[in-house]
């Protein structure tokens, strides 16, 4: 019997081994159930490898793309921090600005300025026609000053020195903080130029017509001075050199230091007065700012600013607001002075016309007032909102 069971599990052995060579059998029912899935499975293999090869020959050719574009934003990032952090508040006008050159542009200037100064002649070592043509064209001015022990020096010394303290106050600083307001003032004879009364050189010095305070002694009214010495300080008070470089820097051609504000400034002033905007056009701005500045300065060093206004009449008077160039050029054209519009001739001016500059001084008075009015009461002026503006960034006109 047991030799019989033996033989039965060999022949039943054998059978399976048969039917799983042949495909039959529960195995194989179950490989024939999942044979489509089994041939999917094994399918895509080709499918992924040309998708990774893809996504390494994207990288190749983006990663280095990527990078220089976060290399650039990062650029830009740290270009917009370091304007940012140059940016200034003038103060009781309101306007932002730049009111720090970038490094490259101050080297530039400085290196113009000594190539400059190496091939100009001193202008006692000029002809007349060479002097004549540098007063004229190139903004020479020539004076002699008084010596400091001259009564006119120390006078003007007297009134400089409230003046400037008035302006330190108003900048909130104290004097040669930032080297801005570090001036001295010089009474001199033998203005020549286009400078009538007064005018701040390259070195800071406060240059002021001897005539003038000769008058002011003469009369003892000394606010026409007054305003005339914070005008000057204005311009120094509100960065104007600054803005001046930047200005010429931002609408020159090929100027790789183009001032965002300035460009959107002059933008808008093309498209609210349908003009082109120059170098000059600015700097009738920066002259009404530092009229306006000038009042506030004289107010807060105790000098009645309606004095500006009297200033600038005088001036009115003295001075042509238009050039003879100009004026010869419309008489040659229309055969005479008929219909001469003074105001658009003057267009052309680093400053604005006499009657300009009352009739925007007008407008800002009564807050000088106030401050003055304050001051001669004994109370603190600096506490007025007039000394908190908002800030402002495309102010324009007077």
């Amino acid at each position: 019997m047991e030799d019989l069971a033996r033989a039965e599990a060999r022949a039943a052995g054998q059978k399976t081994s048969e039917n799983n060579r042949s495909g039959v059998g529960p195995g194989a029912e179950h490989a024939e159930q999942h044979g489509d899935q089994q041939d999917y499975d094994t399918g895509p293999d080709f499918d992924e490898t040309i998708f990774l090869t893809a996504i390494l020959v994207a990288s190749i050719v983006v990663a280095p793309l990527a990078f220089r574009l976060l290399e650039d934003v990062t650029e830009a990032v740290a270009l917009a921090c370091d304007y940012v952090r140059r940016l200034r508040v003038v103060p009781f006008t309101g306007r932002v600005h730049c009111a720090v050159l970038p490094p490259e542009l101050q080297r530039q200037l400085e290196a113009q300025l000594q190539a400059e100064l190496s091939t100009q002649k001193p202008p006692e070592e000029m002809s007349k026609e060479e002097l004549a043509e540098a007063i004229q064209h190139k903004g020479l001015i020539t004076f002699e000053p008084l010596p400091s022990d001259d009564p006119v020096s120390q006078r003007l010394q007297e009134v400089g020195q409230r003046v400037l303290a008035a302006a330190v106050k108003l900048s909130g600083g104290k004097p040669g903080d930032d080297g801005r307001l570090d001036v001295t003032f010089v009474a001199a004879d033998k203005l020549v130029g286009k400078a009538v009364l007064g005018f701040v050189t390259a070195d800071k010095q406060v240059v002021v017509d001897a005539t003038l305070v000769r008058s002011c002694m003469e009369f003892d009214v000394w606010d026409l001075l007054a305003n005339l010495l914070a005008h000057e300080l204005g311009h120094l008070v509100a960065d104007h050199p600054v803005d001046l470089e930047l200005v010429k820097a931002t609408l020159a051609a090929d100027s790789k230091f183009a001032d965002p504000i300035i460009a959107l400034r002059a933008r808008a002033h093309e498209l609210l007065s349908y003009a082109p905007v120059t170098v000059n056009t600015f700097m009738r701005e920066l002259e009404y700012e530092a009229d306006r500045l000038g009042a506030a300065i004289a107010a807060l060093a105790g000098y009645n600013p309606m004095g500006a206004e009297r200033l600038y009449t005088v001036l009115g008077k003295i001075v042509q607001d238009v050039s003879v160039a100009q004026l010869e050029a419309h008489c040659k054209a229309e055969g005479g002075l008929k219909g001469v519009d003074f105001e658009q001739l003057n267009i052309d001016s680093t400053h604005p016309s006499s009657s300009q500059r009352v009739q925007a001084l007008r407008r800002h008075m009564p807050a000088a007032k106030r401050i003055y009015e304050d001051v001669v009461a004994g109370r603190d002026p600096m506490s007025a909102p007039e000394f908190h503006p908002r800030a402002c960034v495309t102010e324009l006109g007077p």
